[in-house]
Formats: structure tokens, sequence, C-alpha cells
């Protein structure tokens, strides 16, 4: 169905004072003349008709002659109100000129719409303004400021977010490290580090929650993550390669001694596991391996060995790492959400969460206000079904119909679409 949008011009009529001024300016020295003229015959008639002295005379010239000047200072009235109808004849056409370019402008615009791109989406320029058929351009520009509000709209809603998210992580390490202080202080130390690599703040936050219930202690979790992910770099791992690290080495830490199990999980990764604990002890991997089968290897130093050697083999790897375009776009998103985003989030959070609260309370301790809500919500769902279920009924008639119809079937491409546009059942 075409919508159409109209541009309307309409220019306010700045001169009409000055028009109805001039009328009666007009109307006035007319009536101002016929009285100097009657003035003047009257006088006349008078020296025709009387004997008059000379004093007399000279009084009734006098007053002629002041009529003659009330005359004068009329014609130059008359003047100048013509002078003053010429300027607004010449501010009329100079507004006329320009509606005359305005149009030429708009001539302009349909000509290229027509051949061009909103030509080609099915909008068209029209006298009266412009008008969307049912082409993708009339939906574009429909859509447009719902884009914009939309786009507004999702940009809070990821601010809102991301402080919930870091509303949440502070009350778990909370919970984790038993000091609201100590958990702010970890979790400020953790975004630095996530800036500064290529890892995402997400990734390393859960890695942290696992050394943390695996018996790390908060002071060992970025060091570990930093040997982690050297080595998780130089391996091209990834992510994810710092999190089968992690595991590993966590589930060692929580047997309190070095396996098999832990030690394979390293290695298939490519860590090189059993030869480095061989070097840090100065023994063969052959004995090491025995020693691991004994129990006897503690895991905090096998650990401290691992780290060490991993640092070693891969020295510096998120360093270069964070210097390539994935390291790069990981550091400017990090930023982005942990030091922009969040932060506006915060504010947000702040001036919405009281209106929240008090929402929450109303509803949850008014069953009347909450039965309200209810019913209403019911009432549009039940709406919007039927709403969905006449046209789909509607729908399945129109195909019925037209499947049914015999010169539709017998017809070929273009005559089909000509019957099934004859077909009225099609729900609107």
């Amino acid at each position: 169905m075409a919508r159409q949008v109209s541009i309307m011009f309409s220019l306010k009529d700045n001169f009409t004072k000055i028009l109805k001024s001039m009328g009666q300016e007009q109307n006035k020295f007319k009536k101002e003349t016929q009285q100097a003229k009657a003035q003047l015959d009257a006088l006349y008639a008078k020296k025709r008709s009387l004997k008059i002295d000379n004093s007399a005379a000279a009084k009734a010239i006098k007053q002629a002659a002041k009529d003659g000047q009330d005359y004068a200072k009329l014609i130059d009235k008359k003047r100048q109100l013509s002078l003053d109808a010429k300027g607004v004849n010449k501010e009329i056409n100079s507004i006329i000129r320009s509606l005359g370019n305005v149009e030429k402008e708009v001539d302009k615009v349909k000509r290229k719409s027509s051949s061009g791109l909103f030509g080609g989406m099915g909008v068209h320029f029209g006298s009266k303004g412009i008008s969307g058929g049912f082409g993708i351009g009339g939906a574009i520009g429909a859509m447009l400021p719902i884009g914009a509000a939309a786009g507004a709209g999702a940009g809070m809603f990821k601010a809102l977010q991301m402080a919930g998210e870091m509303e949440q992580s502070s009350m778990a390490f909370t919970t984790m490290l038993g000091d609201k202080g100590r958990a702010d202080t970890f979790l400020e130390g953790l975004k630095k580090f996530a800036i500064d690599t290529p890892f995402e703040f997400k990734q390393l936050l859960d890695s942290s929650k696992k050394m943390l219930a695996y018996g790390f202690g908060e002071n060992q979790i970025i060091p570990t993550l930093t040997a982690v992910g050297n080595a998780s770099a130089g391996l091209g791992l990834g992510a994810e390669g710092v999190d089968r690290l992690t595991i590993a080495l966590g589930q060692m830490r929580a047997k309190s001694k070095v396996s098999a199990d832990e030690m394979r999980q390293l290695t298939e990764a490519g860590v090189p596991a059993w030869e480095i604990l061989a070097q840090a002890t100065h023994l063969t991997t052959a004995e090491v391996m025995k020693l691991s089968e004994q129990g006897v290897i503690p895991a905090d130093k096998a650990i401290s060995a691992l780290l060490k050697g991993m640092n070693q083999r891969f020295p510096n790897m998120m360093d270069d790492l964070s210097k390539t375009l994935f390291g790069l776009t990981s550091s400017l998103k990090d930023f982005a959400n942990l030091r922009v985003i969040s932060a506006f989030g915060e504010g947000l959070k702040q001036g919405i969460v009281p209106t929240l609260t008090q929402w929450v309370d109303k509803l949850t301790k008014s069953d009347d206000k909450l039965k309200m809500v209810q019913d209403r919500l019911t009432g549009i769902g039940k709406y919007i079904g039927e709403f969905v279920a006449g046209k789909a009924e509607g729908i399945v008639k129109y195909f019925d119909t037209l499947f049914s119809d015999e010169k539709f079937q017998q017809a070929g491409f273009g005559g089909k679409v000509k019957e099934g546009e004859k077909i009225e059942v099609l729900p609107r």
C-alpha cells in the first residue's frame, strides 16, 4: 500500500499591513484633496460675489496658501507611498524568484531520483512531495527514524548490560575473596590486563573464576595468566588455549600433586610439560614420569616450574600478538567496553535502579496491580493471536482458491500471476 509524504511550502504574507496602510492613506489623500478643492472653490466664489477689503483678501489668500502647502504635502506623501509600493513589489518579485529556484532544485532531484537509486527502489518525487510505492525505498524512508531510535535503544541496553555484568562479577569475586575491596582491586587489575593483551576480559574473567575455585590465590592469577597467555599465543591456541591450560593447571593444584592426566592435557595443547619438569628438577623425562606415578611431586612446585618454562619457551608472545590485527581489535573492544560503555552503563544503572526498585515493590507487593497488569497482557496477547490466526486463515483460503482454479492450473507463469491477482481472498 503506497504511502505519500507531501512537502508543503507555505509563505507567510508579511506585506498585508503595508498594503492595507497604503489603501488607507490613498483614501485619506482623496478626501483631503476634495476638501481643499471645495475650499478653493468657495474662496473664488467669494471673490466674485463679494467686495472684500484688503485685509480680508490677504487673510483668504494666506489661507489658500496654507491649503496649497497641505496639498503639496499630500502630493509628497502620495509619491512616498508609490515608492513604498515599488519596494513591496520588488520584495514580492524576489520571493517569487526564490520559489522558482526551489522548484528547479526539486526538478533536479526528481530527474536524478527517477533514474537513480531511489527510482529503482520505487520512490517517486511528485509536485506535491514524495511518494513511496511498494518498493524498498518507501520502507527504508519509513524505517530510518525507527532505525535511529532502535540504534540508540540498543546502545543503552548494551551499556546497562555491561554495568550489570560488572556488578555480578564484583559480587562473585567478593564472595570468593571474602572482601569487596579486594574484589574490586582484583577486577581493576584484570581489566588493565585485558586491555593490554590480545585476550578479552570476559574470557579472562571466566579463567580467573576457575583458578580461584581450584585454589589459586588472587595474587597468583595475573602471573599465571601471563605465562599461559604467552604459551597460548605462541601455539596459536587463542582464548581456547588459555582455558585448556588453566584447567589443566587448576586440576593439578586441586590434586596437590603431579599426575599423568594433567600432564597429558598440557602436552596435547603443545606445551612440553614433561621436558620442562625434567629440566627444572635436573632429572630425565622418564625419571620425572616415574616420580609422578608415585605421587611425590608437589603440585605447587611443579606449577611454578611449568609457568617459568612457558615464559622461557614463549617469551613475550602476548605482546607480539597484541600488535597484530586480532590483538589490536581485541584491545580496542576491551577499552570501549571497560572504560567507556561500562562507565556510561554505571550512570544509567544508578539512575534507573531506584525507579525499577519502586516498580518491583509496587508490582510484587500489590496483588491488585499485578492482576491488572496480567489481565492487560493477556488481552494484548489474545488480540495478537487472533490477528495472526485470521491472517493465516485468509492465506490458506487464498491458496486453496488459487490452486483449485482451472485457469490458474492451465496458465503459464505470466498467466498464473494475473489469475492470482484476480482473487481477493488474500487478507489486506
